[in-house]
């Protein structure tokens, strides 16, 4: 699936001294991640970047769609106003354990230090019931943000409409999820 590092090591290797906020969102059942910057040039850009492999092969197909400036603009600003900068460990408030599910990932750029949380099972409200917790009630209202912003889901068939004929793959949890492309 995702392999963070290229994205950490662009990190490491500016010192975060580029970026006002910096969100990245690691999606649940997905293959897409969400990159959302707050350049101290105060630009805003973002991506959505979906990560497959073509069954039978390990290289890696990243599919980048370049959000437009405003749009990224928007959604830094309704994160923001929405408290996504006062997240910590304890907004997983759920009692529930997840027998090797899928999670939410969330890094985010705070004091200049990449910080990172895991919400296992969380959804945009539109693709499971709302959660229950107020914590948890609060990150799903994030994801609807940018679901709102960007329809992820119709992202996605984008993508998948201009793959080549065969088999892909990505990871969900402990589940592999395949799909063919005629």
């Amino acid at each position: 699936m995702y392999n963070s590092t290229s994205v950490l090591w662009i990190f490491k290797r500016t010192g975060g001294r580029e970026y006002l906020s910096y969100y990245e969102f690691g999606l649940c059942n997905s293959p897409q991640v969400v990159v959302l910057k707050h350049h101290k040039d105060n630009t805003y850009s973002a991506t959505i970047n979906t990560h497959l492999k073509k069954k039978g092969s390990d290289l890696e197909i990243v599919s980048e769609t370049t959000l437009f400036p405003d749009a990224a603009r928007e959604m830094v600003l309704k994160l923001k106003e929405a408290g996504i900068d006062s997240a910590d460990e304890t907004y997983n408030d759920e009692e529930v354990a997840y027998l090797d599910g899928d999670a939410l990932t969330l890094k985010r750029l705070k004091n200049n230090k990449m910080e990172s949380f895991a919400f296992p099972e969380l959804y945009p409200p539109g693709q499971q019931k709302p959660e229950t917790t107020p914590l948890r009630l609060k990150v799903q209202n994030w994801l609807a943000v940018i679901d709102h912003e960007q329809n992820l889901k119709e992202n996605f068939s984008d993508v998948k409409k201009r793959l080549k004929r065969g088999t892909y793959c990505y990871n969900a949890g402990i589940n592999t999820i395949c799909f063919k492309k005629k």
